[in-house]
This record gives structure tokens, C-alpha cells and sequence, in this order.
């Protein structure tokens, strides 16, 4: 006979598995389609990053998404429980699916688990939790007195039962059909085309020389890294802003990739392109100097990177250099005079200046605008080809 209070319990506690993996899923094609308007709510600094994680080559199967696996995974396992506590037999097929499910599931923590832990520099808190869910439901069934080691031993009833096909063959249905509505434009043979097009032409298009000690670093060294990314973006850019997640989270999965930023300012205080005949309200000069002199003081300037595009829309509506300066100074600075001091040294306006310089020379036309070891590769915020340029390095 069936306990239903522990039963009961674990299909609330597979409510909060599925909303977990549902999130995790939906910032999984967020990032992919450079969506994303900020950092995941787990990514808490240091080795904590889920948006890492969720890019990491070890983030599909089959093609599809882990997390995506994970919620329909979730949701079958959800209706066997329910089959369960309708029919109050523990002796039942739907109980040996149900025991069947919730070891796969867990398993699979496992195996993920050491992913994370062994191929990852990162670890995600999101995933974490899922897992540990995962024996939660293991002990909750067995309280509520599903037998394992019985439906175990009776494995070629269940693995014969008409059910348990209808089970197995609903998930890779269901995965497809979410992956088809989630993943939009990015799964369309379009968009795959047009991917194998900007590969070509990356591959095709000519090398640009930079500065590799000038920018903002993160990731592998440059010198050693296998593939680098060249950066030049605004911070009062959209496109931007929704490209930033998505890049930073594909060199934190990466072990062997360096990311490289320069500021190129739409603003001619700062910019001597000619196109901006010396215009401009000086605004994005100054938070290209805040990220900068955040660095150089505090060693923080991917913090207020992400502050400022994540703030940007605030940010676009102020009018004075004196009111940005009171915004930077919010975002964690411990000491604002020498902060804004380094703001207003020549030095810092030169470094800008010379960052400007080389993307003009370099023929950069807008922003954000990316260059892969050296090339440029247009629309590489878009995932699908920052992973494709990233398999081609690879195989050379």
C-alpha cells in the first residue's frame, strides 16, 4: 500500500526540479541566440557560473540541451508518480517506472556531477540543486514504499510492458518538439546555412593585427590560448549589451580560449574615427574609462562591465559626465576619488584612444564587432558560430 504524504511531497519537490531545469533551459537558447539580458540568477562569482556551464560542450545530447533532457525527463517521471498515487498499488507498473525514472535521474546526476567537478572550471548552482533532488526522491519513494529491489528483479515484465515503451519513446518526442518551439530561428536549416556562410567567410577573410597586452582580459593567457577573441563594443549599445552574457559564458567553459576586450566608444570626445568629426557627449567615453580604471584600481572591471550593461537602459537616460560618475560609483567601488582621478588622467584617454585606433584600422564598422585569432567573424554572439569557428580551430 502507497504512503501518500512522502509521495506527495516528492512530486512537490519534482515541481521545483522542473522549474529549475525550465530555467535552465530557457537561458540555454537565450544565450545561444545572444538573448540574454544579463548573468543567470546563479551565476554567483568565482567557480559558480551556471551560464559557463550551460555552454560547455558537455551541454547537449543529441544535439538538444542536458537541461532540456532533464524537463521532460522530469515531466514523465511527474505523470508516473501521479499514475501511482491514483491507483495506490506498489506492486503496479507505474510504480516500477516511477522507480525506474528516479534512477536514471539520478544517475545522471552522478555522471553530470563529475562532469562539473572534473571538466569544468565552474559549477553550477541551479544543476547542483537538481541533483541533489535527485536522491531526495529516491529516499521520499521508498518511504512511501516503492520497492527497488523488487522491481529491479522483475525488470523483464517492465522492460516488455507496452507502458514502458510509451514512456521511453514519449521523452526524445517531447525533447524535439520543445527544442523545435524554444530553440526558434537558431534551429532552422536557415540559420544553420547561414552559420556555414559566416564560417567561410571568417575563414576567408583577412588578419588584422591588435594590441594583445591592450584590453580587458579574461580567460586562458592570450599567449597560450587556443583560440581569441577580440572584442570591440559600446556600452551604450543594445546589441552590445545582449551579446555580452552569451560571449563571456562561452571563454568561462572553455579552458583554452582568451577573451579580450576594447572599448570602441560611438563618441568623438574619445574616438579620432574620422566619421565622428570629434562629437559626442562624452558618456560612453566615460564608462569605457570606468571599466578601465576599475581594473587598474581595484582589479574589478568585469564587475562594472556587467553593471553598466546591466543598468544600461538607466545609464542612456542620463545627460551629464558628473551624474555617470555618481552611477560607477555605486557599483562596488571602494575608493571613488582615485577611481575618478584614473578616469580623468590623459593616460587613460590615450589607452582608449589607441583601442579606437585599431579597430578604425581594422575597418570595424559598428559594434559589437568580434575577431577570432585575429579574423573577423561576423555574428559571433550568436553561439551556433562561436562554437562552429571554436571546432574548426580545434581540427587544425
Amino acid at each position: 500500500m502507497i504512503k501518500t504524504k512522502p509521495l506527495y511531497f516528492n512530486v512537490l519537490l519534482t515541481f521545483v526540479a522542473l522549474g529549475l531545469h525550465g530555467y535552465l533551459s530557457q537561458k540555454f537558447y537565450l544565450l545561444q541566440n545572444a538573448e540574454a539580458s544579463g548573468n543567470s540568477f546563479c551565476n554567483l562569482g568565482g567557480m559558480w557560473n551556471c551560464d559557463a556551464v550551460n555552454t560547455s560542450p558537455y551541454a547537449r545530447l543529441f544535439g538538444q540541451p542536458i537541461a532540456l533532457w532533464g524537463f521532460i525527463t522530469h515531466l514523465v517521471f511527474l505523470f508516473t508518480q501521479i499514475m501511482v498515487a491514483m491507483r495506490q498499488d506498489a506492486k503496479d507498473i507505474w510504480a516500477d517506472l516511477t522507480i525506474y525514472i528516479s534512477t536514471l535521474i539520478a544517475a545522471t546526476s552522478v555522471v553530470m556531477g563529475f562532469i562539473s567537478m572534473t571538466k569544468l572550471g565552474s559549477l553550477c548552482l541551479f544543476c547542483i540543486a537538481a541533483y541533489s533532488l535527485s536522491f531526495f526522491n529516491i529516499i521520499l519513494l521508498k518511504v512511501a514504499g516503492l520497492n527497488y529491489v523488487a522491481s529491479f528483479k522483475n525488470a523483464k515484465n517492465v522492460l516488455t510492458n507496452k507502458n514502458t515503451w510509451i514512456a521511453a519513446a514519449s521523452i526524445p518526442i517531447l525533447v524535439a518538439i520543445f527544442n523545435s518551439s524554444w530553440g526558434g530561428e537558431m534551429n532552422s536549416s536557415q540559420s544553420k546555412g547561414l552559420v556555414n556562410d559566416r564560417i567561410n567567410a571568417w575563414m576567408a577573410a583577412p588578419v588584422s593585427k591588435f594590441d594583445m597586452n591592450l584590453g580587458l582580459h579574461m580567460g586562458a593567457p592570450v599567449a597560450e590560448a587556443k583560440m581569441t577573441i577580440v572584442e570591440f563594443a559600446d556600452f551604450r549599445c543594445p546589441h552590445c549589451k545582449h551579446a555580452a552574457p552569451s560571449i563571456k559564458a562561452f571563454v568561462q567553459s572553455r579552458q583554452d580560449v582568451a577573451l579580450l576586450f576594447k572599448a570602441y566608444p560611438l563618441d568623438g570626445t574619445c574616438n579620432l574615427d574620422p566619421g565622428f568629426n570629434g562629437k559626442g557627449d562624452g558618456i560612453p567615453c566615460r564608462l569605457s574609462f570606468a571599466v578601465f580604471c576599475a581594473e587598474k584600481t581595484e582589479q574589478t572591471g568585469w564587475d562594472v562591465y556587467d553593471s553598466i550593461f546591466e543598468d544600461q537602459a538607466e545609464i542612456s537616460r542620463i545627460r551629464t559626465v558628473e551624474e555617470v560618475d555618481k552611477k560607477l560609483c555605486e557599483y562596488g567601488i571602494k575608493d571613488c576619488d582615485k577611481f575618478k582621478a584614473c578616469m580623468d588622467e590623459d593616460s587613460t584617454k590615450v589607452m582608449i584612444q589607441k583601442m579606437a585606433q585599431e579597430a578604425t584600422q581594422a575597418n570595424v564598422k559598428g559594434t559589437p564587432t568580434f575577431y577570432i585569432n585575429n579574423k573577423i567573424l561576423n555574428g559571433a554572439q550568436f553561439l551556433p558560430a562561436l562554437e562552429k569557428a571554436y571546432e574548426v580551430i580545434k581540427s587544425q
